[in-house]
């Protein structure tokens, strides 16, 4: 009889120490479940800004940005030939269109861009620091958050404009957040 509470007491003193351990692991989980990953955000805002500097407008092949540069043609559906350089950088031409006072289609052209790129997890703006010190906002997307939780990616843009001369440097800004 005496054996038979003490398997008893082993085996409730058993449960209770598996429930204490059960509840620690879940408020850990719970406790840091919730941060978002930093490094993976600082990938993220290195990956969208190499995107805008590397990519030309007449590589995107989606029917606004053929509309933007494109007179006839197969891809060519509503052409504005608002855009005469397409083999520069998506990022150069934003820059050009700032230094040219359009800025609404720098915008439009930022928007659309970034549309099948971010993903929804993430927050971002893209903006442009003109020589003279003032800053245009290309795109802006989710709420923003507190500084210390942003990753930011810079990058020099330099054009030719139309008169065949350097213009420069503009400052491109990529903010990113989860």
């Amino acid at each position: 009889m005496f054996r038979s509470r003490k398997g008893v007491f082993f085996t409730i003193d058993a449960i209770i120490a598996l429930s204490v351990l059960a509840v620690g692991v879940l408020v850990l989980f719970l406790a840091f479940g919730g941060e978002p990953a930093r490094q993976q955000t600082a990938l993220y805002a290195g990956d969208l800004m190499t995107f805008f500097s590397g990519t030309r407008l007449q590589d995107v092949r989606q029917e606004w940005a053929t509309n933007l540069w494109c007179t006839e043609g197969p891809g060519c559906t509503a052409p504005t030939k608002n855009i005469t350089q397409p083999d520069q950088t998506l990022l150069a031409i934003m820059a050009q269109l700032v230094h040219d006072d359009k800025r609404e289609l720098a915008s439009y052209i930022a928007f659309e861009a970034s549309k099948g790129i971010v993903q929804p997890q993430f927050g971002f703006n893209l903006s442009m620091t003109l020589p003279d010190a003032s800053v245009a906002l290309l795109t802006h997307r989710g709420i923003l958050t507190e500084q210390s939780q942003q990753i930011a990616a810079k990058s020099l843009v330099y054009f030719v404009s139309e008169n065949h001369t350097l213009e420069g440097p503009y400052v491109a800004q990529v903010l990113v957040w989860q």
